[in-house]
């Protein structure tokens, strides 16, 4: 998935890492026990990832196959 993209790799992960520590504390805040929160920022951040990452293959593939053809 990440072959010859390593700091584009820790980039991203950095990304959603950073994320789910911010969503914790903020909804940690926000009354909510300390599990829940725990969960709802993996679940959260795991699909926003998710939804990065499908877009930006996407766009790779798509620049590759056009400077290909």
């Amino acid at each position: 998935m990440s072959k010859n993209m390593n700091w584009t790799m820790l980039g991203f992960r950095i990304f959603r890492d950073g994320g789910i520590v911010l969503l914790f504390i903020y909804l940690a805040n926000q009354n909510q026990s300390g599990a829940a929160s725990m969960i709802y920022s993996n679940l959260i951040l795991g699909a926003v990832f998710m939804m990065i990452m499908i877009l930006f293959y996407k766009l790779k593939t798509n620049t590759i196959n056009h400077v290909k053809e």
